[in-house]
């Protein structure tokens, strides 16, 4: 049976073993590649957005209305399946600071389950907690680590530029001085 193209179709369920398309490329299910497409007829991924400028969008919205402090507005979670059991390793969650509806972004990790380890606020603010029983002491000086690459070539590193626009005023810096004595050094740059 052919069903007329300008009339409605109204079922309560459906198995397709081909291509789905709904106008086009609003909706894109390419069924030989396992990948659905919006605004694009051949995925690359298995979910790919693609829009014109600027670029494709995704919301998690949060349907009541009213917020209070600590709500989760929405969040992606990183979920895996190994031996020991399935759950959620990693996660980011956008969430209110207050009922006035501020917002900040949590970062997570864990095993089974998250804990926060770092949160950029509403105001801009980056905040990173480390927790540790490691026992190696490098391990547990600090919580951020700043790489520049793998490299382990000469006069190489990293620095943390402090200022108030592109052009930093300030900044500190490791450099590897020797990579045959892993020999290093730590300075302080002022701009100007």
């Amino acid at each position: 049976a052919t069903h007329p193209s300008a009339q409605a179709l109204t079922a309560t369920s459906g198995t397709f073993t081909d291509d789905v398309a709904v106008d086009t490329d609003t909706l894109f299910v390419d069924a030989s590649a396992d990948k659905v497409g919006i605004g694009t007829t051949s995925p690359q991924q298995d979910l790919h957005l693609k829009a014109n400028n600027p670029g494709g969008k995704i919301r998690l919205e949060m349907g009541q209305t009213g917020v209070a402090d600590t709500d989760v507005t929405g969040e992606i979670q990183f979920y895996h399946n190994d031996s020991s059991g399935a759950g959620v390793n990693a996660d980011i969650k956008g969430i209110c600071t207050n009922s006035a509806g501020a917002g900040a972004l949590t970062f997570g990790t864990g095993t089974t389950s998250t804990t926060e380890r770092m949160r950029i606020s509403s105001e801009g603010k980056l905040s990173v907690t480390m927790t540790s029983t490691n026992t190696n002491v490098e391990s547990d000086i600090g919580a951020v680590h700043i790489l520049k690459n793998t490299s382990s070539t000469n006069s190489t590193g990293s620095m943390l530029c402090l200022g108030s626009n592109s052009n930093f005023g300030t900044g500190i810096y490791g450099q590897l001085v020797d990579n045959s004595t892993n020999e290093h050094k730590f300075g302080i740059q002022v701009r100007n």
